[in-house]
């Protein structure tokens, strides 16, 4: 997969592959900028940003959170 671009006023990632199919995703910057606080451990910005984080993908955070050591903000952040 080849990466085309992002498209931040639909919050999109496009790819295309060797044979020239282009494919997109959805890729909330939300979660980027969330994610990439909670790797450097920077929990307080991270805090910050989880407004910013799209309802139907805080399970996927919670998730997220669990495998990188975090299982009390986990379960704050899990709708389930």
């Amino acid at each position: 997969m080849y990466l085309l671009g992002y498209l931040t006023a639909i919050e999109r990632i496009i790819l295309t592959d060797k044979q020239m199919s282009v494919i997109s995703y959805t890729l909330p910057l939300g979660i980027v900028n969330y994610q990439t606080a909670v790797v450097r451990g920077d929990m307080e910005l991270a805090k910050t940003l989880l407004p910013s984080v799209p309802l139907e993908h805080r399970n996927k955070i919670a998730h997220f959170l669990e495998s990188q050591g975090y299982k009390k903000q986990a379960l704050e952040v899990s709708l389930d």
